[in-house]
């Protein structure tokens, strides 16, 4: 088995960054005032505006988002589903594809978990959620004390569409990158039948169970066994027992890296923020965040803009809190 290095670079951020185009100073202000540890990282403040996350509630994490949408609100191609090519393909200006991916690495380095659907895995056979500016990495380690990296949590309902020759799962040891499974009982049995790697398996029904997370307090020492959490019923998950999981093995905030996973969480009321890039080309289609699990016209989630920025003509970077039972 040939193991991988995780790759990191610094960005180049010559033309001065994200221009602010508005703030609102109360919300910002409010937000920051939920934190604890108000920090926002410093490459953050100079190249895309302040940033302060709140606290999590003690149920489950803070979870917030971001993704890259096209003008007419696609996350992909119809003839390439690869998600990033949104902004990569942008011709008017590639900086600003690659500050879509700083972003995206900017809210890893708040994050103590990354959570990524089998889908994703499929698309991007060589992705990982790991921070790749390795400025962002230091200041995270230095400014917010944490790991230089925060963990993956693979999200599946039956584990069927995880790919386990990922690259995910082939990182050297040294480079301390953990990477947990969430399924339901169906996908824990797959996994068992199906899987080469080496797992440990944790079934939370109801609340009680929860205090048997606590062997998994070498959860940052194997990083060569893969653990499972499983929760629900047959082959649907229980995503509000997943969350207060997760939250009870230390993750403290979740960035959810899997439109499907973030449309399900919009319905349990449980996605507090989205930072929503757009890209101004047209990709027409079907492929709309969500699409598969649509809301109400009398019943859907609102939010209120807290900051958007703008890239030369062609990006748009905007920062939303999510508002529900308006």
């Amino acid at each position: 088995m040939t193991l991988n290095k995780l790759a990191t670079f610094s960005f180049e951020k010559t033309d001065g960054g994200i221009r602010p185009l508005y703030e609102n100073k109360q919300l910002l202000a409010e937000l920051a005032a939920e934190a604890s540890q108000p920090i926002s990282l410093e490459d953050v403040t100079r190249y895309y505006g302040e940033v302060v996350l709140p606290d999590a509630p003690n149920d489950r994490p803070y979870i917030f988002s971001s993704i890259v949408v096209s003008a007419d609100g696609k996350m992909a191609f119809e003839n390439d589903p690869v998600g990033p090519h949104i902004a990569q393909n942008n011709y008017l200006d590639p900086l600003g594809g690659r500050y879509d991916f700083w972003v995206l690495n900017f809210l890893r380095a708040y994050s103590d978990a990354v959570i990524m659907g089998g889908n994703t895995m499929q698309n991007e056979r060589e992705s990982t959620s790991h921070i790749y500016d390795r400025d962002l990495a230091k200041q995270r380690q230095e400014q917010l004390s944490m790991s230089e990296h925060p963990c993956s949590v693979i999200v599946s309902y039956d584990a069927t569409d995880i790919p386990f020759d990922h690259l995910i799962f082939n990182i050297e040891e040294s480079e301390r990158y953990k990477v947990l499974i969430a399924t339901s009982p169906v996908g824990a049995e797959y996994i068992k039948e199906n899987s080469p790697l080496n797992h440990s398996f944790w079934t939370i029904e109801k609340d009680t169970d929860l205090c048997t997370l606590d062997g998994l307090d070498n959860l940052f020492c194997n990083f060569r066994e893969f653990p499972v959490l499983v929760t629900g019923e047959d082959s649907k998950t229980d995503i509000r027992i997943m969350m207060k999981a997760l939250r009870r093995i230390g993750i403290k905030k979740a960035m959810i890296e899997s439109p499907t996973f973030c449309a399900a969480l919009m319905h349990e009321q449980m996605m507090d923020e989205y930072f929503i890039n757009y890209s101004m080309l047209f990709a027409g289609g079907r492929w709309t965040p969500g699409y598969a699990l649509p809301f109400a016209s009398e019943d859907h989630p609102h939010s209120r803009l807290v900051s958007i920025g703008i890239h030369e003509e062609n990006f748009l970077f905007t920062r939303q809190k999510l508002i529900y039972n308006v």
